[in-house]
């Protein structure tokens, strides 16, 4: 995931290791956060309500 502006994205290298990860996990686990990125884009989600953080993100995709 990318950040405000996709600014410091994680690296690919980064992403696979944790899409192979997911894909092999033998739990119930069904988020996996991949990098400092989204770390911040996940804790930014979880101080906004649902409008505000979809609101947020409209406004980043729309330029």
């Amino acid at each position: 995931m990318h950040h405000a502006g996709g600014r410091n994205p994680s690296a690919p290298e980064t992403a696979a290791e944790v899409i192979w990860n997911a894909a092999n996990e033998t739990g119930d686990r069904l988020r996996f956060r991949t990098g400092e990125d989204a770390e911040r884009l996940l804790d930014e989600r979880k101080s906004q309500n649902d409008a505000s953080f979809i609101g947020g993100i409209k406004k980043l995709m729309s330029g």
